[in-house]
Formats: structure tokens, C-alpha cells, sequence
């Protein structure tokens, strides 16, 4: 059984505009990274239905993404975790993979080309934040 996510999309938007809100719904994308898919939220951001709160330890990501949600959306360049600090793997810019999770060559050997994805380019120490300790996010209706 497939699922019609435009048929889908279509039915959540029409709910939203019967119920009329009157705050928008924080949204929160951990790990927001821009890549070739639109997120489920992307027309609640896009329609002011929703506010964004997009969460990357990856700041090569967040331009792309200020450039499509602009002020209906907050970026915030987090790793998020325990609040200690790990090590970051970065990888390449454009494969979105950079990750507290060391990638896993084999596994990703399993897919066509995806080796290169995650090949690391260095390890950085940082400091993570706790979701719950973070003021600029508020309450979270969507996560």
C-alpha cells in the first residue's frame, strides 16, 4: 500500500484553515539539513501556519534553508544531545550527513555510491545542547 503524500498534504491544510488558529505551531527539524526532499511541514512554514525552529551542528547547512522559510523560521546552530561534549564527524557539505554517529562504512556500502556520502572529512570536539534547556524554542507542538 503507498501512501499519496499530496493527497495527504492537501487534507492537512484544509484542517488547518477550518480550525482557524490563532498561534502558529513550533515546528522542530533536528538535524534540518537541505537535501533533495520537502519536508512534511514545509507548507505549514511556507502558508505562516507554523514557525520553524530548525536545529544543525551544521552550519553549512542552515543558508539554503534561511533563503526557502526566511523569518518563519529560527535557525539554531546546535549539535543536540546531552549537553556534554562528543566529537563531530563533518562530512561533505552537500551530503548532509555530518553526525554525532560515526557513519557506519559498511551499512552505507549496502547502497549505490553512498560510501563516498560518508566519508569523513575531520573530527571536532563540541560542546551539544539539551532540547529542553534551549529559551528560543518555547513550547513544541511538532517535532
Amino acid at each position: 500500500m503507498s501512501l499519496n503524500t499530496g493527497k495527504v498534504q492537501t487534507s492537512i491544510m484544509n484542517l488547518i484553515e477550518r480550525v482557524q488558529l490563532s498561534d502558529p505551531i513550533n515546528i522542530a527539524d533536528i538535524g534540518v539539513a537541505s537535501i533533495n526532499e520537502t519536508p512534511a511541514y514545509s507548507d505549514l512554514v511556507i502558508g505562516e501556519y507554523g514557525h520553524l525552529f530548525a536545529f544543525d551542528g551544521d552550519s553549512r547547512q542552515i543558508p539554503a534553508l534561511q533563503k526557502l522559510y526566511g523569518e518563519h523560521a529560527t535557525f539554531l546552530n546546535h549539535f543536540l544531545a546531552d549537553g556534554a561534549q562528543h566529537t563531530a564527524y563533518i562530512c561533505r557539505e552537500d551530503t548532509a550527513i555530518t553526525s554525532l554517529f560515526k557513519p557506519h562504512q559498511s551499512a552505507l556500502a549496502f547502497f549505490n555510491n553512498f560510501s563516498s556520502f560518508g566519508k569523513v572529512v575531520k573530527q571536532q570536539r563540541i560542546q551539544t545542547a539539551r532540547l529542553d534547556v534551549i529559551d528560543e524554542i518555547g513550547d513544541l507542538h511538532f517535532i
